[in-house]
Order: C-alpha cells, then sequence, then structure tokens
C-alpha cells in the first residue's frame, strides 16, 4: 500500500475485520486492513492467476491490450483513484 488514496476506507475495513487498531495512525490502520484482506483471501483459498493454471507469460504478453480495454470500458473511472495503464498492468503482474 502506497499511503495514496483513501487511508481512511481501508482502516475502516481493519475495524471491521476484528483488528485492533487502538492507537494506530490511519495509515498503519490502513496497512493492517490491507494486510486483514490479504490474510482472509489466503483463508479462503482465492488463487493467484497463475495458481488457476494460466501461464504468466501468456497472460502478461495481453496485459497491454487488457489494460487498454479496461480503460476503454470506462469501470476504472468508478474507483477512487483512476489508475493508468501502467498502474493496471502492475496490478495485473501482482495478481500472477
Amino acid at each position: 500500500m502506497d499511503g495514496a488514496g483513501t487511508p481512511e476506507r481501508f482502516a475502516d475495513v481493519s475495524k471491521a475485520m476484528g483488528v485492533n487498531t487502538s492507537g494506530m495512525s490511519v495509515l498503519d490502520a490502513a496497512k493492517k486492513g490491507v494486510l486483514a484482506v490479504q490474510e482472509l483471501c489466503d483463508d479462503v483459498k482465492i488463487s493467484t492467476i497463475t495458481g488457476l493454471g494460466i501461464d504468466a507469460d501468456a497472460f502478461m504478453a495481453k496485459a497491454d491490450k487488457m489494460a487498454i480495454d479496461a480503460l476503454a470500458s470506462g469501470s476504472p473511472n468508478n474507483t477512487v483513484r483512476i489508475p493508468t495503464k501502467e498502474q493496471i498492468i502492475d496490478l495485473y503482474k501482482n495478481s500472477l
């Protein structure tokens, strides 16, 4: 988590997931919220792209087009921070 966006919302996620955030800054509580969500994904076995059997190289070969298509769809405009094409590609890399 880079601290940009809305850390207050992620701090709220921490509290909702039962993380003790007392005495923490909003940013520290937000980081704990991100970790709590990652742990939840692990607990319920939400897989990565490669964990689903998709070849990483084949997936990333299509990343540029997928990012362009995502932006063209308008969906990224529905988020707090509108990502660039490069940020979307980074999300794809991190999902491997």
